[in-house]
């Protein structure tokens, strides 16, 4: 997200009640603008659409945009980064996305020097 042009998001970001009461962790959050990522493995969401939903409905009370990204998902990140560049467009903050590798997991494969396809 980061080489796509995105500002460096905090993990595992902690979402508290006034008194310090723990209600939520955001796999990725940029609080500054209230926007969290949340990513769905098949094991630990299986099952949960309706919780997943209530809470982003919480969030969304707090003056959160949740944007949920399933496994699949990762097969084309132009997707994610669009619906997470519409987060940001609706604070106010637009993102000019830079050209990410095709793949993510071109990125993670590849050797320093070697071009992607």
């Amino acid at each position: 997200m980061v080489d796509a042009g995105f500002p460096l998001p905090t993990p595992q970001y902690e979402i508290t009640t006034l008194d310090g009461r723990l209600l939520y962790v955001l796999d990725l959050a940029w609080p500054e603008v209230r926007v969290g990522l949340e990513y769905d493995g098949y094991e630990a969401h299986e099952d949960r659409a309706t919780y997943d939903a209530e809470r982003d409905r919480r969030m969304a009370d707090r003056g959160w945009i949740t944007v949920r990204v399933r496994k699949d998902a990762f097969a084309d990140p132009a997707v994610i980064l669009e619906q997470l560049r519409e987060a940001f467009r609706r604070r106010g903050r637009d993102v000019e996305l830079r050209q990410p590798p095709t793949r993510l997991r071109d990125r993670r494969t590849r050797r320093p020097g070697q071009q992607t396809r």
